[in-house]
């Protein structure tokens, strides 16, 4: 009689990943497969929950800080060009008087101006996206040896500097070209950037959790980002009312201190190279395997056994689809000003309503859903996932086809990385986020520049119809990402069923 871990291996189930390792019972003879089963068969654990707890202050503090950055370099970029232009403008020559340099802001939304400033918010995002391109994967290889928190650690550390350096840029306005703050993301070097930090603590928290709860945690991290999302809006928008345009910037000196504490508290683990040694197939000997060749011919059989399955190949390529959601909200923050006639701060304010919105729905619904759909109509969470992920596609689709804003802006990219999760070996888990790090950083750099040039276009047009038209690229790639999707979804279920 078989026990119950040799049935699981031996048949496929709903959670089972579908790439399996190198030998027949791998799992059964890993030491890391059997704690991966222990910790998916027994539930929570103290390690787990305060990964967890503390993985999500993490998050918390730091969407804190970049939402609250992003908005006030918005402003201040503006504000810098603004002044430019002014004093090329022979015919201004008591605008900055005082030597303050402040313009009030309705001053500034000349189409020249506003031309300007889409460039260099797609310079800024699209340098940023890059750093962290190219980084991810050096990073990548270099976590298994310097550890996760460290890494993490430093991607903050060059976070603040890059805050700092826009503080200084903006603030002598006098010594720097407005463009200067373009190189900012250049201090995120350090760490990695964006990519580096999101896929260290998202592959950290998904080894330590219960596989059955993964996609649960990742909801709560997003919801508890949501909502440090809303109130730094509003904390923002009330500096910017109060023309105090550098405090939302200097606000990053503080939570990048808290973001430290609350890293040093998370327990060490064994590192993601342990667990690579034992899946790797190579016939690589003890001492090879403690250099970077070793670990970069690791690295590259997992990825090379990720791209055997065409359903992660298509998922994977979807992701760059639905990471659109960010340059996309960062665009109606200058959108929304520009078509409606607002201040940064008013404009700031509508997206606080979306996003609290977006947060009743990754709180209460998306959760409530997922239970009701698993006990009462017994559907596995796999396909939980992979239905939201398909018809978020299709309403964020819906909603730029109607220039608005669709509710799964926060949503569906949670279900997409776990969907995708579940199609890989546990073991896989450090690499595949490092990949999805990689497809991240290509949409945010691609379309980040391709939006925010269209965007341009459309006000040297100078024609309120057609501001929209970036959002129409976004509701093409969404249709796109349906697609994809729902032909994954019908080739799993039916493999899976027969």
């Amino acid at each position: 009689m078989r026990t119950q871990d040799e049935a699981m291996v031996a048949e496929p189930t709903e959670t089972a990943p579908l790439i399996p390792g190198g030998e027949p019972n791998e799992n059964l003879t890993s030491p890391i497969g059997s704690d991966s089963d222990r910790v998916s068969s027994a539930g929570w654990s103290k390690d787990a929950a305060r990964t967890a707890t503390l993985a999500t202050v993490f998050l918390i503090l730091y969407a804190f800080a970049d939402v609250a950055r992003y908005i006030a370099v918005v402003r201040l970029l503006e504000l810098g060009i603004c002044r430019e232009e002014y004093l090329r403008d022979s015919d201004s020559p008591d605008i900055l008087a005082g030597g303050s340099g402040f313009i009030p802001e309705h001053l500034c939304k000349s189409p020249e101006i506003q031309q300007r400033l889409a460039h260099l918010r797609g310079y800024l995002a699209s340098l940023e996206a890059v750093v962290g391109l190219l980084l991810t994967l050096p990073y990548g290889l270099v976590v298994d040896r310097l550890g996760e928190r460290f890494i993490a650690s430093l991607n903050v550390i060059g976070y603040v500097l890059s805050c700092v350096w826009l503080a200084v840029v903006c603030h002598y306005w006098t010594v720097f070209p407005v463009w200067v703050a373009v190189l900012s993301p250049l201090f995120r070097v350090i760490g990695g950037g964006t990519p580096t930090y999101t896929s260290v603590i998202y592959a950290m928290t998904s080894r330590r959790v219960p596989a059955e709860n993964r996609s649960l945690v990742f909801f709560v991290f997003t919801g508890g980002q949501i909502m440090a999302t809303i109130v730094s809006i509003l904390v923002t928008a009330w500096f910017l009312d109060q023309e105090l345009l550098f405090a939302p910037i200097l606000l990053s000196i503080p939570l990048g201190f808290l973001c430290l504490v609350s890293l040093a508290l998370i327990r060490p683990q064994a590192t993601v190279a342990k667990v690579v040694a034992y899946d790797c197939e190579s016939e690589l000997e003890e001492g090879e395997r403690s250099t970077l060749i070793g670990t970069l011919r690791q690295s590259c059989d997992i990825v090379t056994q990720l791209f055997k399955d065409r359903r992660v190949v298509v998922l994977l390529a979807a992701v760059p689809l639905a990471k659109l959601n960010t340059p996309m909200t960062e665009l109606t923050l200058q959108y929304i000003p520009e078509k409606f006639d607002l201040s940064i701060a008013s404009a700031s304010r509508v997206l606080s309503v979306k996003a609290f919105e977006s947060l009743v729905l990754m709180i209460v619904v998306l959760p409530l859903l997922q239970k009701v759909g698993q006990i009462r109509f017994h559907v596995s969470s796999f396909r939980m996932d992979l239905y939201i992920t398909q018809y978020s596609f299709l309403i964020q689709a819906i909603g730029c086809f109607l220039m608005a804003f669709a509710q799964a802006f926060y949503l569906f990219i949670i279900a997409l990385q776990s969907v995708i999760t579940d199609l890989v070996s546990p073991r896989h888990v450090a690499v595949l986020y490092t990949v999805i790090a990689v497809a991240d950083g290509v949409a945010a750099a691609a379309g980040a520049l391709a939006l925010n040039r269209a965007f341009a276009m459309v006000i040297k047009w100078n024609v309120q119809l057609c501001l929209g038209f970036p959002f129409l690229i976004g509701a093409v790639c969404c249709m796109v990402g349906f697609i994809g999707t729902v032909l994954v979804g019908r080739h799993t279920i039916s493999k899976r069923s027969a």
